[in-house]
């Protein structure tokens, strides 16, 4: 139930972008969820459109790329997966050691954004309404080394 809060933040995000932008509807929402995150696929989109009613974002799609959890080697520099549930992902496959730093698997943020604008049809929308990396105001979040994200390298 943790990712409610995040959700709510989302939905805060991809609306004032899309009002700012004149948006008629919010269709998709494109987000980059690390796997240490530990969203559940089937609460994510309940929760966004409970979050989201009576917005421009009542309706949209979640679609989520999911980023593995992985340790870079702090010994020999390999990057390798790393599964809390297997004792034998924890040494480096390269050397041995358990000498590493988290590299991916804490991101959370949103990737594209698509709109329907005034005069389009939400079926034959075509691109005319996305919004990129670095053109929605930001989400509070974390890279994954643990630092903030600036805003902007996108939400």
């Amino acid at each position: 139930m943790h990712e409610m809060a995040y959700l709510k933040r989302i939905v805060n995000a991809v609306v004032t972008a899309g009002e700012q932008e004149g948006a008629k509807e919010i269709e998709t929402i494109e987000l980059v969820v690390g796997e240490l995150r530990d969203f559940v696929d089937d609460f994510v989109q309940g929760y966004f459109s409970f979050c989201a009613r009576g917005t421009i974002a009542e309706h949209a799609t979640i679609i989520m790329e999911r980023v593995p959890f992985t340790v870079q080697c702090q010994d020999c520099g390999k990057v390798y997966r790393f599964d809390l549930r297997d004792d034998s992902t924890t040494p480096c496959p390269a050397c041995g050691s358990r000498n590493y730093r988290l590299k991916t698997g804490r991101e959370l943020f949103i990737r594209n954004v698509r709109m329907v604008m005034p005069g389009e049809d939400a079926c034959t929308a075509g691109d005319g309404g996305t919004l990129p990396d670095g053109h929605l105001p930001p989400l509070p979040t974390e890279a994954p080394d643990g630092r903030p994200v600036p805003a902007a390298a996108g939400c």
